[in-house]
């Protein structure tokens, strides 16, 4: 068991954390999990059911500007592009500033205003 001291200082973590908006591992999953479907809604209905970078239709799945554990607020967690695995890949593992400037210019290039 965790020292008495560790575990108040975990738990005014989570509530500060809480207050100040941002979401928890925790409800980061869940939130995502509740947000997949809009998304792909939202995506459809924009026309934009290819990867937005090689145009390819297979394999397809979102791609954050950050690593999803790595994200703390809404907007962010809303904040994706339309990849396939191998553009995925390859943008993820460009290092994490790459990875935010890529997804950016990937968001900013398109022809349709995808906000929530």
């Amino acid at each position: 068991m965790l020292p008495k001291s560790t575990l108040d200082t975990w738990i005014q973590d989570y509530y500060e954390y809480r207050r100040r908006g941002y979401i928890t591992p925790k409800d980061r999953a869940k939130k995502w999990k509740s947000l997949l479907p809009k998304l792909k809604k939202k995506f459809e209905a924009a026309g934009i059911t290819r990867c937005e970078v090689c145009r390819g239709a297979f394999a397809l799945g979102f791609a954050h500007r950050y690593k999803r554990r790595f994200i703390t607020t809404m907007e962010e967690l809303e904040t994706v592009a339309l990849l396939c695995v191998g553009c995925h890949e390859q943008v993820e593992h460009s290092g994490r500033e790459n990875m935010y400037e890529r997804i950016t210019e990937i968001i900013e290039r398109r022809s349709v205003d995808m906000q929530f």
